[in-house]
């Protein structure tokens, strides 16, 4: 039973199945169940009558070579869809691949059997057994009207029936291997055949007496009589209740189904049905089509619809999980932020209609949830040391926020070392800049200096800060004091003996994550990640003890530096806390000339680890995980980068992981909602995608070779054809004013506004070009002969270019009478 290079093996069943029988055993049968018709005629001659009977007529289906459609396979597959399927059954029930049927060299009868004739198992060693799997299907596959558990081969023998779902009727298997093996029948094995078929008939007749006797189409019009008959009772259902021989059968198949996994496996199972981790299905590990530019920032929308990417080169991709392509996972928009500046972190609003996002520049961006810019942050002035006194930032942003109740406040951590409050709806703008309502400058809990905060994580009514330094640092929102922070501790946990070369970086803290109800939060920096309560009653203090240390999970170097990013989650239960953890190792190849090179990959790894309910004595020591989970490629090869941001959605329930050049989505069919299920019954789009890269592929097979001729009577232009050739000589015809007067009249009938003159015969700006060109040429005018002096002086009479100031000592009338010979008339007036 040798197999060829390009088959094509199924997962579950053994390579060396086969979907023929080996020679020299005959095939194997699905037989459906015998009819028999009779039919009487009477064929009169001169001397006698002969009656005719036509007896047993029967359907099979040969399980070998003559019922195999798709080549090349180690098994025969039952399904409903004819391209995959080589025994196809239409019937609604079925799956498009319901059943394999494959034969198998099965000595030590180790899967479960369900044949009658167990007493035949000593003679069978030498032959091939027939199977049939069930491929996990919705409506199952029954043996002798037993179902059977899917992913585990059933033995067949002669004799025994199998259902596909509800279709009906149901086979019987026809197998004679033992009369082939041993040259002669079995005694009594044709008179069981007989007596079976006897009872067969027997039984169909007993169904309905009234069809006894009746043939051709007065039986079949009985049959339809009796089935209009069965339309008005009422039906009766009898529950299904397995004897104890069944059950015991039932119980010991998922023993042996449960001995066949792990210990790990079934931790991992159990840890999955308790916790309802999404950790069971995932999708493939998508590269961005920017590779060169690796992924900065990432963040998924509260109500699960969308997430978003943001990477080096200032790129912010959007993507829907309504219109998300498994196949190419390609974004919805892609818009850059502010060119020259990487995305440092991203934040959705609670109701998911904007972002804020953070660049390598002092001022963030409010942008919609289509990528178009909103608002822009002002910029403080760089000269002034103090950052309370400054409206915006004087450095690069670091992490940003959103209220998760009011949806105007933001907040904003800088490399200056303050904390700024904005309201993106109603605050100041200057210059259409918007600028901050509060500040609050982070100090060292040690020196009282200013310190740089690296990351921020806010709920509604607080904000906790992680410093460089290793501090926690709480405010409570609204601000009641900006001097010195509500809660605080060092976090840096020194585990073993404590060195005094310890630097600042290895102390910052590079992300916070808070539980679902706010009662605890963990804090990550480069090797350790620490667990604090800070719940109703409890306070942080100097003298507070962590609720849980994890040790020695590393994070890269190339991330630790810059990304803010969490690569930690708390479960939507808060039970569990998920850390990503990257080890880099390097491994040594050799070349074509015994050149050796080395290559880094890195061991990323998703590990559970179970928080506590209460504090103990015990929890001061490093926990161990529950269950470690590793991260790799599509073929599960170790990647080249490290992890660098995971979020864990809390109504979705389903894992975004992303490193440098990748993304992937890790979700559970079970426990999963919505998100990435949506695109999971997509299948047709990855065959469309298949079938298109064939077809351009035939193209590029059947293209001619490079440089080869192409003559010109092989090229056929449209407008060469002679149905064509009428309109371009209708249109040759028409003179030059005709076809401007068909443009104008077209122009006009679209409402087309005027164009400008560029010809003779355009519009009705002819008239007045045609009068500057007569008044204005050089021929209307004639200046040959003229004084240029007389020719001036006509332009310059009756004109004085001369104030009144300046023309010399003229007369000139103020009034006509003093003020005095006024009052003299005013007085004799009077007399008068």
């Amino acid at each position: 039973m040798s197999c060829s290079a390009d088959t094509t093996f199924f997962e579950g069943i053994p390579k060396d199945a086969t979907p023929q029988c080996p020679s020299p055993f005959p095939s194997a049968y699905l037989v459906l169940v015998p009819t028999t018709t009779t039919t009487s005629s009477m064929e009169k001659t001169s001397n006698e009558s002969t009656t005719k009977t036509s007896s047993t007529t029967t359907n099979k289906i040969e399980i070998g070579h003559s019922s195999q459609v798709v080549p090349n396979r180690n098994a025969l597959v039952v399904g409903r869809q004819a391209a995959n399927s080589d025994i196809r059954i239409t019937h609604k029930s079925l799956s498009r691949q319901h059943a394999l049927l494959y034969y198998y060299y099965d000595n030590n009868n180790k899967s479960s059997s369900s044949s009658s004739n167990d007493n035949d198992d000593n003679d069978d060693k030498d032959i091939p057994s027939l199977f049939v799997l069930d491929l996990d299907t919705k409506t199952g596959t029954f043996v002798n009207q037993q179902k059977i558990d899917s992913k585990i081969p059933v033995r067949l023998k002669n004799g025994d029936t199998i259902q596909f779902g509800k279709a009906q009727p149901s086979f019987t298997i026809q197998w004679m291997n033992h009369q082939h093996h041993h040259n002669h029948p079995k005694e009594g094995f044709i008179a069981e055949t007989e007596k079976e078929q006897q009872q067969q008939q027997q039984t169909m007749s007993t169904l309905d007496p009234s069809l006894e006797g009746l043939t051709g189409r007065e039986r079949r019009q009985a049959e339809i009589a009796a089935m209009m008959a069965t339309l008005d009772e009422t039906p009766t259902y009898t529950k299904y209740i397995p004897t104890a021989q069944q059950q015991q059968q039932q119980d010991t198949t998922a023993t042996n189904k449960s001995k066949r996994l792990s210990s790990d496996q079934r931790m991992f199972h159990k840890l999955v049905e308790r916790h309802h981790l999404p950790l069971t299905d995932s999708t493939d590990m998508f590269v961005l089509e920017e590779s060169h530019h690796s992924i900065s920032a990432m963040v998924m929308d509260p109500t699960g619809a969308r997430f978003a990417i943001g990477s080096m080169d200032s790129s912010l991709k959007l993507y829907d999980f309504a219109g998300f392509n498994p196949v190419d996972p390609i974004p919805f928009q892609n818009v850059i932020i502010e060119d020259g500046y990487p995305i440092r972190n991203i934040a959705y609003s609670s109701t998911g209609d904007r972002l804020l996002i953070a660049t390598g520049s002092a001022q963030p961006y409010v942008v919609d949830r289509d990528g178009h810019e909103l608002l822009k942050f002002v910029r403080g002035d760089v000269y002034v040391t103090d950052p309370s006194k400054t409206t915006g930032h004087t450095a690069a942003v670091t992490s940003v926020g959103w209220h998760p109740l009011e949806k105007s406040i933001v907040f904003t951590t800088s490399r200056d070392g303050s904390l700024r409050s904005w309201n993106v709806d109603k605050g100041k703008l200057s210059f259409d800049m918007l600028t901050c309502t509060d500040v609050i400058v982070v100090k060292h809990l040690q020196t009282g200096r200013k310190t740089i905060p690296t990351c921020m994580a806010v709920t509604s009514t607080s904000i906790a800060i992680g410093t460089q330094c290793g501090s926690l640092q709480i405010y409570n929102y609204p601000f009641v004091s900006k001097l010195r922070p509500q809660q605080s501790v060092q976090v840096v946990v020194v585990v073993g003996p404590s060195t005094k070369d310890s630097t600042v970086d290895d102390e910052s803290v590079l992300s916070l994550v808070y539980s679902v109800d706010a009662s605890k939060i963990a804090v990550r920096t480069k090797n350790h990640v620490t667990v604090w309560n800070i719940g109703a009653g409890s306070k942080l203090s100097s003298s507070s003890s962590p609720w849980m240390i994890i040790d020695n999970v590393h994070l890269d170097d190339s991330l630790a530096d810059d990304n803010n990013t969490p690569t930690m989650a708390f479960s939507p239960n808060g039970k569990l806390l998920c850390v990503a953890v990257s080890q880099r190792r390097s491994t040594t190849t050799s070349g074509n000339d015994d050149d050796t090179s080395s290559k880094s990959l890195v061991n990323n790894t998703l590990q559970l680890y179970s928080i506590p309910k209460e504090t103990k004595k015990d929890n001061n020591k490093p926990a161990n995980p529950i269950y470690s989970l590793p991260i790799g490629d599509n073929n599960g090869n170790p990647l080249t980068v490290a992890i660098s941001g995971l979020v864990w959605h809390v109504k979705l329930n389903q894992i975004l992981i992303t490193t440098p050049h990748n993304f992937q989505i890790w979700y559970s069919t079970d426990w999963s909602k919505k998100g990435i299920l949506l695109t999971i019954g997509r299948r047709y789009n990855r065959k469309r995608h298949a079938a298109e890269q064939d077809l351009q592929d035939l193209y590029v097979s059947r293209a001619p070779p490079p440089g080869s001729a192409v003559r010109e009577e092989h090229i056929i232009a449209p407008n060469a054809l002679p149905l064509f050739a009428g309109d371009q000589q209708r249109n040759k015809k028409k003179s030059k004013k005709h076809r401007a007067e068909e443009e104008h009249e077209q122009a006009m009938a679209k409402r087309i506004p005027q164009k400008p003159a560029k010809g003779v015969y355009d519009t009705a700006n002819t008239m007045f070009t045609q009068m500057i060109m007569d008044t204005q040429t050089s021929d209307k005018i004639q200046m040959a002969g003229m004084d240029p002096r007389e020719a001036l002086a006509k332009y310059s009479e009756g004109k004085s270019y001369i104030g009144v100031a300046y023309q010399g000592n003229v007369e000139r009338i103020l009034t006509e009478k003093t003020v005095e010979e006024e009052e003299e008339e005013m007085k004799q007036g009077k007399r008068k």
